[in-house]
């Protein structure tokens, strides 16, 4: 009797083993494949983006590609002088062209700028129309999305104007054919980081 239950005991034992290798084997196969999946997932969405340090206006911004750099001018009929004006320029796989301004006003900061800005966006071409104009809260400091579509290539910048401080920063896309980046424009918008 006692040789044929160290029998049963054993035989208990090796099933308990055999099964706790079973189901050990299968979570490590089960979790190995979640985690690859979330691996795919993850490289899918975060692609790397060049992201650019504003070292006088201590801000950063990310742009799908390296930008271009050009500085032009801005004037208003109340300014002083003419204003220098930083443009950034990158455009993405997809076609679209992702631009971002930046002037510096500093002690000579006009009154509606905000609005002054967006009306010198829509007449930069004559078939350009607003489409849409709303104000935005953001800890970032005052700011209006806006949307131009011109009407003769039916081309469209979509965007957002912000006031922070004595800087006026402008944020825009401009895509065609109605193809909207929709997650490349969130991040691009969403990206600009004020690091004071």
């Amino acid at each position: 009797m006692h040789e044929s239950l160290k029998k049963i005991i054993c035989l208990r034992s090796t099933h308990r083993i055999g099964l706790l290798v079973m189901v050990s084997l299968c979570l490590g196969f089960i979790l190995t494949n979640v985690s690859a999946s979330s691996e795919a997932v993850q490289s899918k969405k975060i692609e790397p983006w060049t992201i650019l340090h504003f070292p006088a206006a201590n801000v950063e911004l990310a742009f799908p590609k390296p930008p271009k750099h050009e500085v032009t001018t801005f004037s208003l009929p109340d300014l002083k002088a003419p204003l220098p004006e930083g443009i950034f320029t990158a455009q993405n796989s997809d076609d679209a062209l992702y631009i971002a301004s930046l002037i510096e006003f500093g002690d000579e900061k006009p009154a509606d700028l905000i609005d002054r800005q967006l009306r010198r966006l829509v007449s930069l071409n004559a078939n350009n129309q607003l489409i849409k104009n709303a104000s935005v809260e953001t800890k970032k400091g005052q700011a209006q999305n806006f949307l131009i579509q011109n009407l003769s290539d039916s081309s469209y910048r979509q965007g957002r104007i912000i006031l922070q401080g004595q800087n006026l920063y402008t944020l825009m896309v401009a895509y065609s054919n109605g193809r909207f980046p929709a997650d490349d424009y969130a991040r691009f918008i969403q990206s600009l980081k004020f690091l004071q």
